[in-house]
């Protein structure tokens, strides 16, 4: 429920820091600790993960989000044929997603791989485990750790108020 960072932000700048990592529960949250570091004048790299391709934060921020780095799937390019058809029977219904697209490809895979297993007839926990899935993005699987196998993240940077691949 925090919404007030200034004095953790001048606590952090104090210390003459490299660089920042914000990670938040939400898009909403990072706008609001990036909007603060902006107002301070304080020209610290910011680095985040998925929230700054939202459109919520986007909007929020418009070019004061430019030169954040952060780590996210690639965009719609990870498609497959038959889920680039999801996708956009999704947008054609509901709209673009108001969050990152992540979470859509992330959502659906995850009930891909509940149906999948499932509808195996094996022991879930096991089926999730040893099982190959497909889903909008292509075949993914879960290692030992059960981290998902399949799906490669990329680092992008906002450049004018847009995420772009990071070169």
């Amino acid at each position: 429920g925090t919404s007030d960072f200034r004095s953790l932000i001048v606590r952090l700048r104090g210390k003459k820091i490299d660089g920042l990592f914000v990670i938040t529960q939400a898009e909403q949250t990072l706008a609001v600790i990036v909007r603060q570091i902006r107002e301070q004048s304080w020209t610290v790299p910011l680095y985040a993960i998925y929230w700054p391709s939202s459109p919520a934060f986007l909007s929020a921020l418009g070019l004061q989000a430019d030169g954040i780095v952060y780590a996210d799937i690639p965009g719609n390019e990870v498609l497959t044929e038959e889920g680039r058809k999801v996708f956009d029977g999704f947008v054609s219904r509901y709209g673009l997603p108001k969050s990152s697209d992540y979470f859509f490809y992330l959502s659906y895979a995850a009930f891909a791989a509940l149906h999948q297993a499932l509808e195996s007839g094996a022991d879930l926990r096991d089926a999730l485990a040893k099982g190959k899935f497909e889903s909008v993005f292509g075949p993914f699987s879960f290692d030992e750790n059960g981290d998902v196998v399949g799906l490669a993240h990329v680092l992008k940077v906002i450049k004018n108020g847009k995420p772009q691949l990071l070169k």
